[in-house]
């Protein structure tokens, strides 16, 4: 739907991005060897700002007099105003005073820290914008303790000017007073770093033809991340005790390593009880005894209380040499640069290696295996405002140290020409398709501030494995055709964000097991057959016509030149699905059995570039389905098919498989066309199950 005329916006948002790229490469063939090496770099830097502009003026009288909201009754100020008697009261300064609150008095000529009652209501927005406009606000009131923020940006600060300072560090925005910053809590732009280098080598060793070589992949998220998912803020480890005499009369079980992140019962003790430990995911009760929960541990809160670190970790008195402890937690709940550390660049190392040799003439043998990386594409980007309110934070956080997903690819093929001219060749391959590091949602139950906030890690994986069974003829008295069929199991441990959300809900918090996941589709064939005239072929007729000197002369005239016919059809078997049934629809929904077959043929005419199409997609399906259908009319202006631009791992361009026939396909085609479609769809009807 489209808002109406003269509608206004309610947002702001502006973003700058800049992408750069380097890339070299250079081959020579040295005794027979074909060498190949090559370089690339790129560098993504991404700057963003969004502001909540029409809420402003709720915050604005949320702000103003925030610490003048108590009356001094012992200031009573009495007077007679129309024979009445009125009394009025000072107000007092009960601090907490915001620095739109400042500002505004500032602006208008007040004492900064004067009592006066400002309507908020009586000034218009031009003079808001001649008294500073966002400038009046800080960084943090604008992100309103992390809930429906006002002002959201990187590479930007909170008043929307670029911040260019490549000095940045996180203090910069947890601790911008010290900093130096006042009220400004930069944030830089998102710039991730991508480089790789790769050596190809193809050579024969008799028979046979091989094609080696490796590729390096080299990936830095170029951001902060926390030293450990389950802390905000820095705590002591088994080792910390041990090596501070402050802490030597604690002992620890011999199960217990200098690593294990200790757990007390009260943070604010002067000489808290050890009630458990936790190495990673894993916790362990203050005997060294594994848990099943993290509850084993619970402190006097009701929740996992980390040791955090004190002011000093011990100070020597002048003149005793004795360590004196500051009681407390000294960390507080300030959030510093202390909890975190840069992210670990990711080495990917990527062997690959294929070879094929010739049964004969009219056949041959091919293998291949390679390993590729991919960087994350969700999930992965560094929010740091959400650290400064995770206590509140419900939604899930970004986990900006995500690793880059790993494929490794087994392939093996036949091939088979079937004639003496090789225009006709039928293939055979197998294949099998690991990934691994998929990336998933979490709970980091037991997680202090927040003991139950949601991230992402690189948890999940899926197998993918098939059979494919190919015929290709090459373009013969004007005839192309081929035919492909494809076998195809696919599984994995990949389930759906609020799938896993709910699983975590009902305490399945590490549930992992192999299900059908949406590529796995048991059977598929697709057939492609072109019928298409060259320049000067087909039925043709004689045309008188003039030429340059008025000389009648006959011109052969050929109406269906470049003029072809293509019909592509598709048959499949259907996708995965859990039976279940909705209270508010009769429909079957989910994933876990096939069900539903899905046969869909096009039908296409073209001449040149210019592309008339008619499609027309019958569905088989069961009689109890109902359906309905649609007819569009598109149509575009004529332009050449854009160039592909170069392949980078954010966004990885499915490669063909090597296995496939050496048979040549035709030009490109305009993308100018005008086509019609109709298209069947339909309900799955509840069945009647029985017993």
């Amino acid at each position: 739907m489209f808002y109406n005329v003269g509608t206004q916006n309610t947002s702001y948002a502006k973003q700058a991005n800049n992408y750069y790229y380097v890339a070299a490469k250079a081959a020579a063939t040295v005794k027979g060897h074909d060498l190949e090496v090559g370089f690339q770099y790129d560098q993504y830097d991404a700057s963003y700002y969004g502001l909540s502009a029409y809420r402003l003026w709720e915050l604005m009288r949320q702000s103003a007099n925030a610490h003048i909201t108590q009356l001094n009754y012992n200031s009573a100020h009495e007077y007679f105003k129309n024979g009445m008697l009125y009394v009025d009261y000072d107000r007092l300064n009960g601090g907490g005073q915001t620095m739109f609150d400042e500002s505004i008095r500032r602006a208008l000529g007040l004492d900064p820290n004067g009592t006066e009652w400002i309507d908020i209501d009586r000034y218009t927005p031009d003079d808001y914008e001649r008294f500073g406009g966002i400038n009046m606000f800080s960084a943090n009131e604008l992100f309103n303790s992390g809930i429906n923020q006002y002002v959201s940006y990187y590479g930007f600060d909170h008043t929307g000017q670029k911040y260019n300072n490549r000095n940045w560090s996180l203090d910069d925005f947890f601790d911008p007073v010290t900093a130096g910053h006042k009220n400004e809590q930069y944030l830089p732009a998102f710039s991730p770093i991508y480089a790789a280098g790769y050596i190809q080598d193809k050579f024969f060793f008799s028979d046979l033809i091989f094609n080696v070589g490796v590729r390096v992949d080299y990936f830095d998220g170029n951001q902060s991340v926390l030293k450990d998912p389950y802390l905000l803020y820095e705590s002591y480890t088994v080792g910390d005790l041990k090596n501070n005499p402050l802490y030597s009369h604690y002992t620890h079980p011999a199960a217990a390593q200098d690593d294990w992140v200790v757990y007390i019962d009260d943070a604010n003790a002067d000489n808290p009880t050890i009630r458990g430990y936790r190495d990673g995911a894993n916790w362990y009760n203050a005997n060294g005894i594994q848990l099943s929960s993290y509850t084993g541990v619970n402190g006097e809160s009701g929740k996992p209380t980390p040791f955090r670190t004190r002011d000093a970790q011990g100070k020597i008195t002048e003149g005793t040499g004795q360590y004196v402890a500051t009681k407390g937690n000294g960390s507080g709940n300030r959030v510093s640069s202390s909890a975190f550390e840069d992210y670990t660049p990711q080495i990917v190392v990527m062997p690959r290696i294929a070879f094929s040799f010739p049964v004969n003439d009219a056949s041959q043998f091919k293998a291949n295996y390679d390993i590729i990386a991919r960087r994350p594409s969700s999930g992965w980007q560094a929010d740091y405002v959400s650290y400064l309110f995770m206590t509140q934070r419900t939604s899930a956080i970004n986990n900006p140290n995500l690793k880059p997903e790993r494929v490794t690819n087994y392939e093996l093929g036949f091939q088979q020409a079937l004639n003496k001219d090789k225009t006709a060749a039928i293939s055979i391959s197998a294949y099998y398709k690991e990934t691994r590091d998929l990336i998933q949602l979490v709970q980091y139950a037991g997680a202090d501030p927040n003991s139950n906030y949601y991230s992402y890690d690189n948890l999940d994986f899926k197998t993918t494995k098939g059979f494919s069974l190919s015929f290709d003829m090459r373009q013969s008295n004007n005839v192309r055709i081929n035919a492909n069929y494809t076998l195809q199991y696919a599984e994995g441990t990949g389930l759906s964000t609020t799938t896993m959300s709910e699983l975590i809900k009902e305490g399945y918090t590490t549930l992992k097991m192999l299900n059908p996941i949406s590529d796995d589709r048991r059977h598929e064939f697709k057939a492609n057959v072109d019928y298409r005239l060259g320049k000067k072929e087909g039925w043709h007729f004689a045309r008188t016509v003039k030429d340059k000197e008025g000389n009648a002369r006959s011109k052969d005239i050929y109406p269906f030149e470049n003029f072809g016919v293509n019909f592509l059809a598709v048959a499949a078997s259907g996708r995965p699905y859990t039976k279940a049934f909705s209270n508010t629809q009769q429909t079957i929904v989910g994933h876990g059995l096939s069900i539903s077959t899905l046969l869909s043929t096009r039908l296409g005419l073209s001449k040149s570039s210019v592309r008339t199409r008619l499609l027309v997609r019958p569905c088989s399906m069961p009689p109890s389905l109902s359906t309905t259908s649609s007819i569009s009319v598109t149509s575009s202006v004529c332009s050449p098919s854009p160039a592909t631009p170069p392949t980078t791992a954010t966004s990885p361009t499915p490669r063909p498989s090597r296995l496939s026939t050496p048979i040549s396909t035709p030009s490109p085609i305009a993308t100018c066309m005008l086509s019609c479609s109709t298209t069947t769809t339909g309900t799955i009807r509840r069945p009647e199950l029985s017993d």
